[in-house]
């Protein structure tokens, strides 16, 4: 039996929650049903198609590999609610990858209207050509349409935060895990009730010296008291949400710490100063950088004398009893329980 692959996608996290996926999914299946195809399902949410990044990554840049591996067979059936959900770039870069599709040998289908394309349908009638290039301009021009008006908000809210007014840019950019933003964008952001404190702490603890890996376990090992921020929505609903070494290296390298929102638009980039509750000074900040530096592993020549000995196992802590490892290009050596430190 030959399969329908069915391609669901949606931009931003914000449609997650409406009822795209229930929409699309149910007249795909009653699609395969009728034809007498399998159903499979592609999805991609939350992945925008207008810079065409569904195109070189996640699920529809799987596939497309997939049928030209021959992991797929090239006689599948591709199905999209509009030509719209493919990709939403200029004419030609969206002509050029329906027709590839095509010469692939896939059947593409849009639930919107039920029309069918296959590359002997669209050469043989040049009308079926002209209106996927006619839908191709359209859904464009509706993603330019909105990159501008979003491009002009956020301008004109960047400019009312400068006048010192409380501002809240949903437009552009988007709030770390210790910030809630969900007010209008007339009132300022405010700390996040449960993970601000979350924040603070890992803050403390990296600048008494404790390291990414450190930090994450102590967060993890005290989820009651600092419960980690949820993770994007995946397909695999029951996954257990834990703090993980990323959340605390993108965290410590986040400006918004100090209180800083960076928004880069038109390759002009924009430090809005005292946008964000800050959980650290400026100096703390720069602290944060410069221990993170410093615990990174020497290489070569500055790393052989502790190692030789704390491999061998002559190195131990005078404290505890532990093995010491190397720490630090300036020479620092710690037990393997993380505990004690030594110059």
């Amino acid at each position: 039996m030959k399969k329908l692959y069915s391609y669901i996608r949606w931009s931003t996290d914000k449609q997650t929650g409406n009822t795209s996926l229930e929409r699309q999914t149910e007249k795909a299946k009653q699609y395969a049903a009728i034809h007498g195809l399998e159903y499979v399902q592609i999805l991609d949410a939350g992945v925008s198609a207008f810079r065409g990044k569904n195109t070189t990554r996640g699920e529809f840049y799987g596939f497309i590999n997939a049928v030209k591996a021959g992991v797929i067979p090239s006689d599948s059936w591709l199905y999209a609610e509009n030509l719209d959900r493919l990709t939403r770039q200029d004419v030609m870069t969206a002509l050029n990858l329906f027709t590839s599709l095509l010469k692939l040998g896939l059947t593409i289908v849009t639930g919107m209207d039920g029309k069918t394309y296959t590359e002997e349908s669209v050469s043989n009638n040049v009308h079926d050509l002209m209106m996927s290039l006619f839908l191709f301009s359209r859904a464009n021009e509706e993603s330019l349409t909105k990159q501008k008006r979003a491009f002009d908000t956020t301008l004109k809210l960047i400019e009312r935060h400068k006048s010192g007014q409380p501002t809240n840019i949903k437009s552009a950019g988007s709030a770390p895990f210790w910030i809630d933003a969900i007010g209008p964008n007339t009132e300022a952001v405010k700390p996040h009730p449960i993970h601000f404190k979350a924040a603070k702490e890992a803050v403390r603890l990296l600048l008494s010296g404790w390291g990414n890996y450190r930090v994450t376990n102590y967060l993890n090992e005290n989820s009651d008291i600092y419960p980690p921020p949820p993770g994007k929505k995946t397909q695999n609903e029951k996954k257990e949400v834990r703090w993980t070494v990323p959340n605390i290296k993108k965290m410590r390298l986040n400006r918004a710490l100090m209180g800083e929102k960076v928004l880069t638009l038109n390759n002009v980039t924009h430090h809005l100063e005292n946008y964000f509750p800050p959980v650290c000074t400026p100096a703390e900040f720069a602290r944060l950088q410069d221990v993170a530096s410093n615990n990174k592993m020497p290489q070569g020549d500055q790393k052989k004398v502790i190692t030789l000995l704390s491999g061998m196992g002559i190195l131990r802590c005078a404290h505890c009893g532990g093995s010491m490892t190397s720490f630090s290009k300036q020479g620092k050596i710690q037990c393997a329980t993380s505990k004690c430190r030594i110059r």
